[in-house]
């Protein structure tokens, strides 16, 4: 190859890289869940440190096996943003329920799958932070089984928006 025409693909492929490897996500963790099930009074929990001031869109995963006995379920989650000036009073909060597809109507699991499980992606909430602002979410099930099997991991991702 002509040095030139190297050279020339080195400058494209340094002006493009940026781009391609731009990730938004300031928060991205998993909380296991029990082998023997998830209990209905266990509550997974997330801190989240301080942020930078933005808009910021937060999605919910739930991985599931095919040891979970519905087609969905369904979950409350609350919500706390904990403002840099106020040694972790939680100032805002707010609570949805939050319902999640695992299964189709065909048994068949929804979402990206693996050799046992299934990831189901679902979005929460869109708002903004101040800077130095943190949060906490706390997640319980509202099943009526106590101890609900089929639920190996949850999941919280949170993202920067850019404008």
């Amino acid at each position: 190859m002509h040095p030139r025409i190297a050279q020339l693909l080195i400058g494209i492929l340094l002006l493009f890289l940026p781009v391609a490897c731009q990730d938004n996500r300031t928060f991205n963790s998993y909380k296991h869940i029990k082998i023997g099930g998830w209990a209905r009074n266990d509550t997974v929990m997330f801190n989240i440190p301080r942020q930078w001031e933005g808009h910021y869109s937060m999605e919910l995963d739930v991985r599931a096996t095919y040891k979970f006995p519905y087609r969905s379920i369904s979950m409350i989650v609350e919500q706390q943003i904990i403002p840099a000036n106020k040694h972790h009073i939680p100032v805002k909060s707010t609570t949805d329920t939050i319902n999640c597809r695992i299964f189709d109507n065909n048994g068949n699991m929804l979402a990206r799958n693996g050799i046992f499980t299934s990831e189901n992606t679902n979005h929460l909430s869109s708002f903004h932070l101040n800077r130095g602002d943190s949060l906490r979410l706390t997640i319980t099930h509202i099943m009526s089984r106590d101890e609900l099997p089929g639920i190996s991991e949850i999941g919280l991702c949170l993202s920067r928006i850019m404008r």
